[in-house]
């Protein structure tokens, strides 16, 4: 038969072995990492944009300086 100190010497060893309610609670739920991940989306969504934008600026440019070399090759018969 258990004693009450046996008893007692159990529950500590169960309670350090396993996970309680109270240490759960610290663990993030589903609608903690949604609110997290809410600004991060509006950050990659602003990178994107900024990123077409520089890449469409630089295509242009690009192009551009394709028809000036073009020009400049007719002009000098190259």
């Amino acid at each position: 038969m258990l004693t009450k100190k046996d008893r007692q010497q159990l529950l500590a060893d169960f309670k350090a072995v396993f996970a309680t309610k109270d240490d759960l609670s610290s663990f993030a739920t589903k609608d903690d990492l949604k609110k997290e991940l809410k600004p991060l989306r509006q950050d990659i969504r602003k990178l994107k944009k900024d990123v077409s934008v520089i890449v469409k600026f630089f295509d242009r440019k690009s192009v551009s300086v394709e028809k000036d070399v073009k020009h400049i090759k007719e002009h000098l018969g190259l």
